[in-house]
């Protein structure tokens, strides 16, 4: 319940416009802070060829596909977020940010960020640029050039020269048959939340590797309902809010949040990246924020109605005038 608990916190303390662009600063700080760790973790060792013993815990502590989906997230949020800012300057430092962010996602190594990525500005391109499904398109035809090495080793990991599955995404492939069996056993209500990790599996894995599929077996088809709910309703109103507002602010807002919980979505087909609070705790904090900008005037201030807040501030008198 913490999770939840932290948006509803973040919505009673949200009051205006300058509390939303505070939480957007920050969450840049934190993504940064995040980018120069993972970066600096990553560039200390040698990846001309890809190694799975290089992969480090990263510095969220739980593996390096978990910060990817960290940085998968918030750097498509800060991609769209920037659509809407007009001073150039600040244009420029938020471009910087999201290239800085997908360099660190690159370098995990993990495959579930890169289809989040992928998928997240496809998103973009469909609603905001169509530009970038030409250059998405012409990526996905010369990837194999473009990438380092190791990279490109890691992304063809998938399968081995016989056509078959390597190890990794054949016991996720058990795994799941595991889970079907499960599933099988309770289908209305689940077996229990957290029960997944307590039984036998192959590799004594204690994970679906998926998170819908731990959603399916623990809580049954009326938790798959209420997380599908839940998800729908965060991507509704962001994308309200992107639609709606005329403020840019809140503009960028909505759409960067759209785009982050579209990563989000992708990025937990490939494990649990959802009941972390270090990987979804910002992400519901902006949810939070976005709902809160619905209730807001959703023009951006002008110079006259601040100089009115501000008199109304001063003289509160004047209210009732």
């Amino acid at each position: 319940m913490l999770i939840p608990l932290i948006f509803v916190a973040a919505s009673l303390v949200i009051e205006d416009r300058k509390a939303v662009r505070t939480i957007v600063i920050l969450t840049a700080i934190s993504l940064f802070l995040i980018d120069r760790s993972s970066l600096f973790e990553s560039m200390s060792r040698t990846w001309t060829t890809f190694d799975e013993n290089k992969r480090d815990g990263g510095p969220l502590a739980y593996g390096s596909n978990q910060t990817a989906a960290f940085l998968a997230q918030f750097g498509m949020f800060f991609w769209g977020l920037v659509q809407f800012v007009k001073r150039k300057k600040i244009k420029l430092i938020g471009y910087a940010l999201v290239g800085i962010t997908l360099l660190a996602a690159m370098y995990t190594f993990s495959r579930g960020g890169y289809l989040a990525v992928l998928f997240s500005i496809f998103v973009l391109g469909l609603l905001k640029d169509r530009k970038l499904l030409l250059l998405l398109g012409a990526f996905l035809l010369t990837w194999q050039a473009v990438v380092p090495t190791a990279v490109r080793e890691r992304v063809n990991m998938t399968s081995d020269s016989s056509g078959q599955l390597e190890a990794s995404a054949q016991e996720r492939v058990d795994l799941w048959k595991d889970a079907q069996k499960s599933f099988a056993s309770s289908p209305i209500v689940g077996n229990g939340f957290a029960t997944f990790q307590f039984q036998e599996h192959v590799g004594d894995l204690k994970d679906t590797h998926n998170w819908y599929v731990k959603v399916l077996v623990e809580t049954g088809i009326i938790g798959m309902m209420m997380a599908l709910f839940l998800l729908q309703q965060m991507l509704a109103v962001s994308y309200r809010l992107f639609k709606q507002a005329t403020d840019p602010l809140y503009q960028g807002l909505g759409l960067g949040l759209f785009l982050a919980i579209c990563a989000s979505v992708v990025a937990n087909l490939f494990g649990d990246r959802w009941t972390y609070v270090e990987i979804t705790g910002i992400l519901w904090i902006l949810v939070a924020a976005a709902v809160r900008a619905t209730h807001f005037p959703t023009s951006e201030p002008t110079a006259e109605s601040a100089q009115v807040d501000s008199e109304i501030a001063v003289n509160p008198y004047l209210v009732y005038r």
